[in-house]
């Protein structure tokens, strides 16, 4: 036992030590290359050029070499086969799944998407780790990359080119519709579908063949039969050359390639992205692991787990860079796919440093993870009673536990709180493995049904989540109070059932298992993989149901309230809208007055003068329109409400997703015990993974809802405000009665871009000191009384708030100390020899014009 358990040891430190030298020769490579590109080292054009080598001479040359040199014959086809039959399933679902979400509309993102999923970087990042791995089975990479070119990539190139023509098309029909209104209702110029499509064909086609690494494949396999399999002497070298230059020259390129692909993404960017990285990186090697060991049933497990393990890995590379350059082209989400793939490759090195040791292994002794794997559970149970204490906490104090769907979602911490108890309760008295010689004991036999209970009742509510968020998307109100009884109690008889049926049909069958979740054998791996199936369907059938909405229901209510705001503003009479000058005029004529200085406002602000608000201020002055300003701001506090709502439902499909995932896991263990697969390496990731996805939801549901923003956010972000505007205060001598106002970024650049130019026109001069003269000084009196007469201002607070903003940004310098006496002492009474004296120890700024 303990030189087996060293032997497995030293094997699992030899592996690391030569994995980790791999690794950081691959992604030192293309951290040079990012940095290369951060610096601008290299420019655009030339980087451009050196990726033209690398996919048009280098890897073509690298695929003509080992088609030519291949022994055909000694090639398991069916590994190529299950790789290519994965490929296929991930890019058709991905494909379908797009295309049912998107109602048939977003074809080119779909084959885009499909490509992502399906395609890796397999020649220049994936083929030196498995070299090293598996050197007997990495040549087969080669043999699987022409499939996916020849076979799968087409029909992606189809449906780019099919989204370009849908949309020129589209644009061509709007002109035509605007010049020509003779035409048919549609506006739609008349076209010919079928030559358009055959046309479309033929230029996929011919995109296809003209491809380097395809003709160059053909080539060598033909090639590979003239040869007899053996590149001739004299143009071996040449080839040998080519293919060593690649690796360093790919690398370097997808390095420089990452710059700037971390964009700013929408909130519906960040969902295609999580989806497609968990597609690429988790669903895709599960798939391919599972139709290799379908297809290689008939070999012996010591052949067909190395290559099933094999395949497991190569599955999970990362997506290659000319994906981008589709996204690009095409202009489909370019920032959700730029992220994707630096993402995707960055996460490949700890995957491959994680699981490289494990998946290798053909053949595992239980008896060298069993201890590891109970305590993972325990651990984690305590760590998800920790956070589900604290996430229920927030929701009672909060009273969100009152509103739906969180009332479900406090039902489903309750279930998780319960299980994660018994297991992590129940381990300090009763070891969970239970030996089939002596017996379970009734203690052993309660803890285990309060636990069953407890988990297939977590997986349920996770599914009747997913139906509460997807009936208020489609009803657009909450449930009704008996639909909800009728879901509180499925909720709980449901479990109670199936845990009773468990103990009823597998009773005296308690096998010893390390696994706390499993004690029953295969009646109850049939029982969890039902119902993991049952609630993972709903689930995913929700969530694209879900994703099918444009947006939530309240948006058009707003969209609508708004609008008819802005037509009854529209209705007012011509006559009202030529008076809008004059009162304009009378504004700038008019100077701020002393008694009605806004100083003394108890909400201070700095308002922009765009032609929005310029037109509500000018229409606030007449009587007839008080009614409509303040409805408009009656229509925005159910706006606000709204939005609150749609983030908290966005956070609810977060946590659905991160379920879901925790469901496959499941999925995938049940169905794996159920075949009795030989427990292998890829075995043990999964193993660990369930317990760490099962145990761990506690943990899942507290990163989406435990850190609430109104009682833990909120309140920290103020008292950092505050702490900021003490020390401003402190640092510019003004009073403590002086409240700052915070001024937004965005409020800042157009007010630069807008009025900033004619208030320094109007107000700045010449400074004349002993030794020099400074242009473009201007006093804060000045600028205040020119904000002020444009009604650009509330207070004097807010005009101060606006100054140090635009200090911050380098547009205007301050040349003298704020003295709080001379900002909010009133200039406009003093007569002219004062006021002069007065703007002279006010304090001054100094506008450097750009």
């Amino acid at each position: 036992m303990n030189s087996s358990t060293s032997s497995f040891s030293q094997e699992n430190d030899a592996l690391f030590s030569t994995l980790l030298p791999v690794l950081i020769q691959c992604f030192g490579v293309i951290l040079l290359g990012y940095f290369a590109g951060k610096f601008k080292a290299l420019t655009e054009s030339q980087v451009r050029g050196l990726g033209t080598y690398v996919t048009k001479f280098a890897l073509p040359s690298i695929f003509f070499s080992v088609m030519v040199t291949i022994d055909f014959t000694g090639v398991d086809w069916y590994v190529v086969l299950a790789v290519s039959l994965a490929k296929m399933i991930m890019f058709v679902s991905t494909l379908a799944i797009t295309l049912i979400i998107s109602r048939g509309q977003s074809v080119g993102l779909a084959g885009l998407l499909a490509m992502f999923t399906s395609q890796s970087n397999d020649v220049a990042l994936a083929y030196p780790v498995l070299r090293l791995l598996y050197p007997d089975l990495a040549s087969y990479i080669y043999l699987f990359a022409p499939a996916q070119l020849v076979i799968l990539n087409p029909f992606a190139y189809f449906a780019l080119e099919w989204h370009s023509v849908r949309e020129k098309a589209a644009i061509e029909a709007a002109i035509n519709g605007v010049v020509d209104p003779q035409r048919s209702g549609n506006g739609r110029p008349p076209a010919h579908p079928s030559m358009l499509t055959c046309h479309e064909f033929l230029k996929v086609i011919r995109f296809v063949v003209s491809n380097p690494l395809f003709f160059m494949t053909i080539i060598g396999v033909v090639f590979n039969f003239i040869f007899h399999h053996q590149l001739p002497i004299y143009v071996a070298g040449f080839f040998k050359t080519l293919g060593e230059s690649f690796g360093a020259t790919a690398l370097f390129y997808l390095g420089f390639s990452m710059v700037g692909r971390l964009k700013t993404i929408s909130r519906h960017g960040v969902h295609v992205l999580v989806l497609i990285l968990l597609g690429k990186i988790l669903v895709l090697p599960f798939i391919t692991r599972e139709v290799t060991v379908l297809l290689l049933s008939h070999q012996p497990l010591n052949v067909s787990v190395p290559k099933s393990s094999f395949t497991f890995l190569y599955a999970g590379a990362p997506t290659a860079p000319p994906v981008f350059l589709f996204a690009s082209q095409y202009d489909l989400m370019p920032e959700v796919i730029g992220a994707g793939l630096v993402i995707g490759t960055f996460l490949f090195a700890p995957m491959m440093f994680l699981f490289a040791g494990m998946a290798t292994l053909v053949s595992v002794d239980p008896s060298f993870y069993d201890t590891m794997l109970e305590r993972t559970a325990v651990y984690f149970s305590w760590a998800s009673i920790l956070c589900c204490t604290c996430t229920l906490t927030i929701l009672v104090v909060s009273r969100k536990a009152l509103r739906m769907p969180y009332r479900f979602l406090v039902c489903l911490i309750i279930s998780v709180l319960i299980f994660c108890l018994s297991v992590a309760l129940g381990s300090i008295w009763v070891p969970w493995t239970w030996d089939p010689v002596t017996g379970a004991t009734w203690g052993q036999y309660v803890k285990f049904s309060v636990f069953f209970v407890a988990v297939t009742a977590a997986r349920i509510w996770t599914a009747f989540i997913a139906l509460a968020v997807l009936l208020r998307q489609v009803l657009g109100h909450q449930l009704s109070l008996r639909l909800q009884s009728v879901f509180y109690i499925l909720g709980f008889a449901l479990p109670s059932v199936i845990t009773a049926a468990l103990l009823l049909t597998a009773h005296n069958t308690s096998v010893l298992d390390i696994n706390p979740a499993f004690h029953y054998g295969r009646t109850q791996q049939i029982f969890s993989v039902v119902v993991c199936m049952a609630c993972l369907s709903i689930c995913l059938a929700s969530l694209i149901l879900f994703s099918r909405k444009p947006s939530s229901t309240t948006i058009p209510m707003r969209i609508t309230s708004k609008a008819s705001i802005s037509s009854r503003l529209r209705q007012i009479s011509v006559a009202s809208r030529e008076r809008r000058p004059l009162l304009h005029l009378a504004a700038d004529e008019s100077s701020p007055d002393p008694s009605g200085s806004p100083s003394t406002s108890t909400s201070p602000g700095f308002t922009l003068g765009t032609p929005d608000t310029i037109e509500a201020t000018a229409v606030a002055s007449t009587p007839i329109l008080v009614d409509e300003a303040t409805l408009e701001a009656d229509a925005l506090r159910p706006e606000e409400e709204a939005a609150e709502e749609d983030s908290q439902i966005y956070r609810h499909f977060l946590l659905l997703i991160l379920l879901a995932i925790s469901m496959f896991f499941g999925v995938c263990i049940c169905l794996w015990r159920l075949v009795r697969e030989v427990e292998g390496g890829v075995f043990i990731v999964v193993e660990f993974l369930d317990q760490a996805f099962n145990f761990g939801q506690g943990i899942l549901i507290f990163a989406v809802f435990g850190i609430d923003t109104e009682l833990i956010v909120a309140p920290i972000s103020r008292c950092c405000s505050r702490v900021k505007e003490r020390i401003l205060q402190f640092s510019s001598g003004l009073p403590s009665s002086v409240r700052l106002v915070k001024v937004g970024q965005s409020e800042v650049e157009l007010f630069v871009s807008s009025h900033l130019t004619d208030c320094m026109t109007a107000i700045a001069g010449s400074l004349t000191l002993s030794d020099h003269c400074l242009s473009k000084v201007f006093s804060f009196v000045d600028f205040h009384d020119w904000l002020w007469s444009r009604q650009l201002t509330e207070s004097r607070e807010a005009t101060l708030s606006l100054l140090l903003a635009l200090e911050e940004i380098g547009t205007v310098r301050r040349l003298s100390p704020i003295s709080g006496p001379a900002l909010f002492r009133n200039a406009s009474s003093l007569g002219a020899e004062d006021r002069l004296n007065f703007k002279k120890r006010a304090s001054l700024f100094q506008y450097l014009a750009r």
